[in-house]
């Protein structure tokens, strides 16, 4: 993984005993490269993505301790190519219908492809005034229903989301190590 790091400071609501409890939440991104591989080992190229953790914690590591296994997940957000980047970072803010039926976003799409036919990790992206909540996570493709995941929700600031996101599409490249 590079250096290069965005963070967001938020709110979370965890449910504890039956009473809510209010806690901070943080979502960074950091630019990772996957190997992606022959079926003989060799690799054919490298794929770069925005990695998101959640309180420090990789989104995959958290999608596989729901699932019960691991999958081949890269982040939806992948600073090449540029359509790619902002048509994500549109539906992460709100401003473009998501690319699934169930208006889920997705997070972490297939490893080698991106396809979301191949499977998908998503999210609904709850827009409130003062923040930005990522609940109901689901397993998805474009041909089953969706199979919900238990985990979340997390709740983010929403000045400090909407500005991470604009700062990933307005100039990934020269993103410096460090917290919005």
């Amino acid at each position: 993984m590079s250096g290069a790091s965005m963070h967001i400071v938020g709110h979370g609501l965890e449910t504890r005993d039956d009473l809510e409890s209010e806690r901070m939440h943080s979502l960074s991104f950091e630019l990772a490269v996957r190997q992606r591989e022959s079926s003989g080992g060799i690799t054919r190229r490298e794929i770069r993505h925005w990695a998101a953790t959640i309180d420090d914690e990789p989104i995959e590591e958290l999608v596989a301790r729901a699932l019960g296994h691991r999958g081949g997940w890269s982040g939806r957000l992948a600073p090449e190519p540029a359509e790619w980047l902002r048509s994500g970072l549109a539906m992460y803010l709100g401003e473009q219908p998501a690319d699934l039926v169930s208006g889920r976003v997705p997070v972490l799409v297939c490893a080698d492809c991106g396809d979301l036919a191949c499977g998908a990790i998503a999210t609904r992206i709850d827009e409130r005034p003062s923040s930005v909540v990522w609940s109901d996570f689901a397993y998805e493709n474009t041909y089953e229903d969706p199979d919900p995941l238990e985990l979340g929700p997390f709740e983010f600031d929403r000045p400090a989301y909407e500005s991470t996101m604009r700062r990933l599409l307005s100039d990934p490249a020269r993103l410096s190590p460090g917290k919005a």
